[in-house]
């Protein structure tokens, strides 16, 4: 257990076994009725890494730093987040993801296996700053076996289908239906997923390791 000086975690807060938690973290700080913070084993948090309570995360998470992830969210095992991003509010991780630096999330649901490229942001109110906007948008879906490349922007309410790519700079303004290769503003499928090469030849195919 090595957890810093310099390093606040307050009542409420449970940290599993093996944490690596360097300065300047806040852990577990109340918001309203939010006064918990469930954490599990091997967390590690880089330097002002802030998590409020009211949040659930697995095993194996690493949040790499100055992450900040609000209330309302669930975060599931071997879960890397890079620099600077935000899990704002209403978001749920699946398992085996890999979310890059300066990412915005809120109200958005990402499965397992899924990569998010860095300066992604999820637009989750089709009238900002309507106050009924949770109950205009469902949250976003982004189903198992996503690659979502740098600098995509994902539509309030928008339903990536499983083994997809976004390729980088994209908006999503419709759903994507699986197997999909989407690129352009607005996007549109150019090509299916399954038909990919990896020019190197490492695999048969790109993303053949998810199979």
């Amino acid at each position: 257990m090595a957890i810093s000086d310099h390093v606040t975690i307050y009542k409420g807060v449970q940290i599993g076994s093996g944490p690596d938690i360097e300065p300047y973290v806040s852990l577990g700080k109340p918001v309203g009725e939010h006064s918990e913070l469930i954490i599990g084993a091997n967390f590690s948090a880089g330097p002002g890494v802030v998590v409020r309570a009211g949040t659930i995360i697995g095993d194996d998470v690493n949040l790499i730093a100055q992450v900040f992830v609000g209330v309302k969210n669930t975060i599931g095992d071997r879960v890397r987040i890079g620099p600077a991003s935000t899990l704002s509010y209403g978001v749920t991780v699946g398992s085996d993801v890999r979310i890059q630096s300066n990412v915005q999330l809120e109200r958005i649901v990402i499965g397992d296996n899924v990569f998010v490229g860095p300066k992604v942001v999820v637009i989750d109110d089709l009238h900002p700053a309507c106050p009924k906007y949770q109950e205009c948008c469902d949250k976003s879906v982004v189903e198992h076996h996503v690659s979502i490349g740098a600098g995509v922007y994902i539509g309030p309410g928008i339903t990536i289908g499983h083994h997809t790519q976004i390729c980088a700079g994209s908006l999503l303004l419709e759903d994507v239906p699986p197997y999909s290769v989407m690129v352009g503003m607005p996007a549109r499928r150019i090509k299916d997923f399954r038909t990919l090469p990896c020019p190197p030849g490492l695999y048969k195919r790109a993303f053949e390791y998810w199979d």
